[in-house]
């Protein structure tokens, strides 16, 4: 049973998006396109509404993730690395931040397999699983009902193409349903 605050349900929830970059990209937005808009489905996002939770929703962002597919080069890592992050509610960012401080779970980790019946195989992923390694928001910050938001990521080359989420792990509050 869900906790009950002033007539709202109170959860650890998360928030995620997920965005793929075409070979030249520099820029991402995310947050702004909902499940059902192109062909996303819950498993790119769990937004309903474009850039802000449905009424009278509200969500305290408490910490953020970002990973990729398990695909990646250890190159295209390191140049995934090298962009930025901005947290931005209404038109003022409440968060700017390097990639390489937001782990998955963890660090980066590369794995190079080298087998001699197959090409030799690298991989990546942001992160190791460790649910206790989070980049943490020291002040908590709440995105009240009706405020829009979004994330916007930024890199000095292209990345390359590649599928990749951010998350926001908080706590939200909304109707009781």
């Amino acid at each position: 049973m869900p906790r009950i605050e002033n007539g709202k349900e109170v959860l650890s929830w998360c928030l995620w998006d997920s965005i793929t970059l075409g070979a030249a990209d520099v820029t991402a937005t995310l947050f702004t396109s909902p499940q059902g808009s192109g062909a996303k489905t819950l498993y790119n996002t769990n937004m309903k509404e474009a850039g802000k939770l449905p009424w009278p929703d509200e969500f305290t962002f408490e910490g953020v993730r970002f990973f990729s597919t398990f695909d990646q080069t250890a190159a295209g890592m390191v140049l995934l690395m090298k962009g930025t992050l901005s947290l931005v509610i209404g038109a003022k960012s409440y968060l700017d931040v390097p990639l390489f401080r937001i782990p998955g779970a963890s660090g980066l980790s590369i794995v190079s397999q080298d087998d001699t019946t197959a090409a030799t195989t690298t991989y990546g992923q942001s992160g190791v699983p460790n649910q206790n390694s989070l980049y943490t928001f020291a002040v908590p910050l709440t995105l009240e009902p009706g405020e829009v938001f979004r994330a916007e990521l930024r890199w000095p080359v292209t990345p390359g193409a590649l599928l990749f989420w951010i998350a926001f792990d908080g706590t939200l509050r909304r109707a009781i349903q």
